[in-house]
């Protein structure tokens, strides 16, 4: 790609790819549990209060979680 578009078409697209991928963080866990607890039976959605939707909220705090741990916890030797 440098070759082609040059040295700027290549910070742009490594920007983009961050983007699409910090995008897809946010949206992947509340869809998962929101299709969760809808097939499960449970109240679901963000216009419910905790109250009203436990279940959905620490699902979904659990999956922001879960997928941020290995992030943190796992490190590479060099």
């Amino acid at each position: 790609m440098r070759p082609l578009a040059g040295r700027l078409r290549v910070y742009s697209f490594c920007l983009r790819l961050f983007n699409a991928s910090l995008f897809a963080a946010s949206i992947l866990p509340i869809s998962t549990a929101y299709t969760v607890c809808e097939g499960m039976g449970f109240e679901s959605g963000v216009d419910k209060s905790f109250k009203e939707a436990p279940f959905f909220y620490w699902l979904y705090s659990l999956l922001i979680v879960g997928g941020a741990a290995p992030c943190c916890c796992c490190r590479t030797r060099n």
